[in-house]
């Protein structure tokens, strides 16, 4: 990208808006529903842990929505759960491959609820240990009482 276009989409955030952003200034242009492309556009869309679990949804299914038009089919559920499964961190690939066990693929709405259930799970947990403390921070709340205290003398 050259320093022009840098300069167009400096203040947008994330890559789904550059992307929107080029698309609509570009329109009718060479990539413009060029389904390689958006091909892979779509293969590039990741999920991070900790980011909005709605926004990815809705970035992913946009873009697969411009793939089933760009190449005049339609997305088969095995299709967009493919992608929808390589869009997870790698961290969650083990998950994954337990919640597939024997199939070929896991539908795709059942897959997205199973994302769902786990990034409730790690919310949940993450509140819980923000509530509770970590061990470390028991650990130094009790050094800082011993400092506070100041030294004790042993006769």
């Amino acid at each position: 990208m050259d320093n022009t276009h840098v300069r167009l989409v400096k203040n947008l955030v994330t890559s789904y808006d550059i992307f929107t952003f080029i698309c609509e200034k570009y329109k009718g242009a060479a990539f413009h529903g060029d389904p390689y492309f958006i091909q892979h556009y779509l293969m590039e869309i990741k999920y991070e842990e900790g980011s909005d679990l709605s926004e990815f949804f809705v970035k992913l299914e946009t873009a697969m929505k411009a793939a089933s038009e760009a190449t005049e089919s339609v997305m088969t559920e095995g299709q967009k759960s493919i992608y929808l499964f390589h869009s997870m961190p790698k961290s969650w690939k083990d998950d994954l491959r337990v919640w597939k066990d024997q199939r070929k693929y896991i539908p795709y709405k059942d897959l997205k609820q199973s994302i769902e259930g786990k990034v409730r799970d790690l919310q949940a947990q993450e509140r819980y240990t923000l509530a509770k403390g970590t061990p470390e921070m028991t650990a130094t709340k009790s050094e800082r009482a011993l400092v506070a205290a100041g030294p004790t003398i042993t006769p």
